[in-house]
């Protein structure tokens, strides 16, 4: 999740300013907002920062002060209208939850986010419509969300299957998935395990692993059909991929299995994407258009589900 935090705040900030100018202005007080939830969770982390451009100081150096981007004294809620309940997040910080902010033009220390822990509450359901709510210390919205939660699906049996067959080049392999109803991408990887030897010895050997994309951002429209979403790889890529990722050196290696594993998004995170990928490449031009489905701020409120199979071998 940290990644993708930094990624779209970022984005944020850069769309705010110019390659050239230090920009001020007028300052507002715009929540900057990022949450994807799990129904596999336990535990939900949502980010409320907020936009900090004012007529003084550059935001370059405003995004260094931790009291520029965070809010002190919001409220942070989740309302569950199917089971009639509203929840109040925790506000901590995610070093101390073993999520560190990635280096970069914000703040790292500390990293402020909203914890919510389901611990003896009902688990997210798939379906489930949920609506974030931040609240000023004057019971006073200032900005609000809605997304539907995306179900739990399944692989469909045997594709993959227990041993992958990448005995040549040619050969084709295929990962085959049910669509759920509220998702509307998908990212598809193979997690390659695989045991290396210490430098200097031939006997002891450390866990290693590999994470390799074969899917990304495929939008369940694409698939040919709607009952089941099939994807191709063939030993080629398998191959390919291993050359890239494993330095040429005198290790010795030794396969152990893989795991794949499929990550749908809601249909929120299928439109950001969208939009961010509608003004690339050399004919686009330099405004990006900004993504953002929270209401009297900016930023991205969705969910995501999981489906994966585990010590798949080869052939």
């Amino acid at each position: 999740m940290k990644h993708l935090i930094v990624i779209l705040t970022s984005f944020f900030l850069l769309n705010a300013c110019s390659n050239e100018l230090e920009l001020t202005a007028p300052w507002e007080n715009i929540p900057v907002i990022y949450g994807v939830l799990n129904e596999a969770d336990q535990v939900q982390y949502i980010r409320v920062e907020k936009a900090f451009l004012d007529g003084s100081t550059s935001a370059l150096e405003l995004a260094k002060s931790t009291d520029s981007i965070y809010y002190s004294d919001v409220l942070v809620q989740l309302e569950r209208p199917s089971f009639n309940s509203t929840l109040t997040l925790e506000r901590v910080d995610g070093v101390e939850e073993g999520l560190v902010r990635s280096d970069g033009i914000f703040a790292t220390t500390p990293n402020i986010l909203y914890k919510l822990d389901l611990e003896g509450i009902a688990p997210l359901e798939g379906g489930e419509q949920v609506t974030l709510l931040i609240i000023d210390n004057k019971d006073q919205m200032l900005a609000s969300s809605e997304t539907t939660i995306v179900e739990s699906f399944d692989l469909i049996r045997g594709r993959p299957g227990d041993d992958l067959n990448f005995s040549n080049y040619e050969r084709v392999v295929r990962f085959t998935w049910r669509p759920t109803e509220n998702a509307s991408i998908y990212d598809a990887s193979l997690t390659i395990n695989y045991k290396e030897n210490v430098p200097g010895s031939s006997t002891e050997f450390e866990d290693k692993s590999l994470s390799w994309t074969i899917a990304t951002n495929f939008l369940k429209e694409s698939a040919d059909n709607k009952t089941q979403i099939e994807i191709e790889v063939n030993g080629e890529d398998f191959y390919t991929f291993l050359d890239g990722a494993l330095e040429t050196d005198n290790r010795i290696r030794k396969f152990v299995d893989m795991d794949f594993t499929v990550t749908a998004g809601g249909r929120e995170l299928a439109e950001y994407i969208r939009i961010r990928q509608a003004n690339t490449g050399l004919t686009s031009s330099q405004n990006t258009p900004i993504f953002s489905n929270i209401e009297n701020g900016l930023g991205l409120f969705s969910s995501t589900a999981m489906a994966s199979k585990t010590g798949i071998k080869l052939t």
